[in-house]
């Protein structure tokens, strides 16, 4: 990561640990990645943190991620990922000390930052969601996004490299822009032995946060790739209507990963809406 100071440590999060690199020096800014096969939060935000070193970058591993514990969730039980996850987040940004910081969220881990804004708007000042899982419209039939559908195949059926390659080619709008590093960093990651023994029992899906849009106090800035597979463009309307302070960006020529597509583009929007 060029000459970004990178530390790293697992810190507790309630019952379970979360692993956290920090990053830079000053107001807290925490990033969440998505729920993909081997997704991590510097495997999802390397690009962008040297842009923000005027900020105390706290990048989390969701739980089942990377270096975090990796519970299961029972849905019989209605443990839904981002409750558990925002709680989580919660609990370790208390044993950090942080008591105010400006959160960014990528899919999953916009559905966890929505949960974790609604929750406790007292922690949150600014907020960035990028594609946030978990926002459908009520009654929604456009149907299964076909990048959750790749999500619920490696759920059941484990990781390989022609699945993760697949996975990779349908967060992007121009997959000439993967690299072979990328795909073999997240294959890695998802052959975790933990993962992939725990992944066909465990429940990953957000829950509706519907109910928890209008909680939202934090200004929210929402960034949505146009053409993207997983989380439609359809839903981030939904959260504009329902976010009382948000405003929506829309980005032609991209898919769900604004921040690696159109890097220099969500550093300054993103700063913009920081620094607003």
């Amino acid at each position: 990561m060029g000459h970004v100071k990178l530390a790293e440590r697992r810190v507790p999060a309630g019952d379970i640990q979360l692993n956290v690199a920090e990053v830079g020096d000053g107001p807290p800014l925490v990033w969440l990645h998505g729920a993909g096969p081997g997704a991590t939060g510097i495997s999802n935000f390397r690009q962008n943190l040297p842009a923000f070193e005027d900020h105390r970058s706290l990048v989390f591993d969701l739980p089942r991620f990377g270096r975090s514990d990796k519970p299961v969730l029972s849905l019989e039980r209605g443990e839904m990922f981002a409750p558990f996850a925002a709680a989580a987040i919660a609990a370790a940004l208390e044993h950090l000390g942080v008591e105010r910081c400006s959160v960014i969220g990528n899919s999953m881990g916009g559905a966890t930052a929505i949960k974790l804004a609604a929750d406790h708007p007292h922690l949150v000042d600014r907020l960035v969601l990028m594609a946030a899982a978990g926002t459908a419209p009520e009654g929604w039939d456009g149907g299964f996004p076909p990048g959750l559908l790749k999500i619920a195949e490696w759920m059941h059926a484990g990781p390989s490299e022609k699945l993760i390659r697949e996975f990779a080619e349908l967060q992007v709008y121009d997959s000439s822009i993967l690299t072979d590093e990328l795909l073999a960093e997240r294959l890695a990651g998802a052959s975790d032995p933990e993962i992939v023994a725990t992944n066909p029992r465990t429940n990953p899906l957000p829950g509706d946060l519907n109910p928890d849009l209008p909680n939202v106090q934090a200004p929210t800035l929402l960034l949505w790739g146009r053409e993207d597979n997983f989380i439609p463009l359809e839903w981030g309307l939904n959260a504009l209507r329902r976010i009382p302070d948000a405003e929506l960006r829309v980005i032609p020529f991209c898919g769900h990963w604004v921040q690696f597509e159109h890097t220099d583009f969500f550093n300054k929007v993103v700063r913009d809406h920081l620094e607003a």
